[in-house]
């Protein structure tokens, strides 16, 4: 059964090691927002907030998304029958890590789900698409 140079023993000893180890392994939160949850939230009202209502450009390079939002800005009609010009400015650039991404994807398709049920947004099959009237 135990071999010489093993005594009955250490075997319980390292048994019970590796359980204790065992039982002491963390879980890894699926997400930031899973593992920061239960932080107190400082929320740094000196923060300004900025309006957007384009998303301009949107780039994934492999380890961070990065975003950047708009606001169109009109030029003054010079007649009323002249097509309406203005210019699309950055207002912010958003760079969110991979996991944040995630976060940020499932955040939104949680929304999505709420929007969809308050008749908001009509889905279609896997696509959702804004309700117009």
């Amino acid at each position: 059964m135990s071999s010489p140079s093993t005594p009955i023993g250490s075997r319980l000893v390292v048994r019970s090691v590796r359980r204790a180890h065992r039982a002491r392994r963390v879980t890894i939160a699926t997400s930031p927002n899973e593992m920061m949850k239960n932080f107190p939230l400082n929320p740094h009202h000196e923060i300004k907030e900025t309006f957007a209502d384009t998303l301009g450009n949107v780039f994934f390079d492999g380890q961070a998304l990065r975003l950047e939002f708009t606001v169109g800005r009109m030029n003054e009609l010079k007649a009323p029958a002249t097509t309406p010009t203005g210019e699309r400015h950055v207002v912010a650039r958003l760079a969110l890590t991979l996991p944040c991404t995630i976060d940020l994807i499932n955040q939104m398709r949680s929304l999505a789900g709420q929007l969809s049920q308050a008749g908001l947004l009509k889905t279609d099959g896997a696509e959702s698409k804004p309700r117009t009237n």
